[in-house]
């Protein structure tokens, strides 16, 4: 009965530890404006999961790293344009090619904004962990197919259920980074 119990208690623990980090990750999103917030956010909420066993709240050393800005504008632009091309008539080209280049340039800003999050905090500079991301999605690319088929996951979350989209999506999809992490560093 102890072990059913830890189990519980564990599931329980997971699924608050989810709910919390997305909801952390949403304040950043919202407190850094939600254009430029998206890569501070992710890896911050990375790097507050890696410490979360410690059970005390280290903030990220890192801050103000150039190429956030620009992969949070990149993210924003891709989500803009496939929003946009949602607004016209789904029969046009111009709909199709819109919907087409902000889903790529979504697809490939996230994929960078992940690997560079996970690189930021070890490299020595910032143009170094943009180098290392982009190397990485080429070199690691079960990784990668996983990355993108978590977004496919979350675009399919978002249009069943925005609520819960918003409220574990952030917080589940950080979990997954970091077991994927985990092993592959095995």
């Amino acid at each position: 009965m102890s072990q059913t119990t830890s189990r519980v208690v564990l599931i329980i623990e997971k699924c608050y530890q989810c709910i919390s980090n997305s909801f952390y990750f949403w304040g950043l999103v919202l407190s850094r404006g939600i254009v430029y917030g998206w890569s501070t956010a992710m890896r911050r909420t990375l790097f507050r999961r890696e410490n979360q066993s410690e059970q005390e709240n280290i903030e990220s050393p890192k801050k103000g790293l150039p190429f956030e800005h620009v992969l949070s504008v990149l993210l924003t632009c891709g989500l803009s344009l496939f929003w946009l091309s949602q607004l016209f008539d789904t029969s046009s080209r111009l709909t199709s090619l819109l919907a087409a280049i902000g889903t790529t340039l979504s697809a490939l800003s996230f994929l960078v904004m992940v690997y560079y999050s996970l690189e930021v905090e070890k490299a020595q500079s910032s143009v170094e962990s943009f180098y290392l991301a982009i190397k990485n999605i080429l070199i690691q690319p079960f990784f990668t197919f996983f990355l993108i088929s978590l977004l496919v996951l979350a675009s399919l979350l978002w249009v069943i259920n925005p609520i819960l989209f918003f409220a574990v999506l952030p917080g589940t999809a950080i979990e997954f980074i970091y077991q994927g992490i985990q092993r592959m560093s095995r």
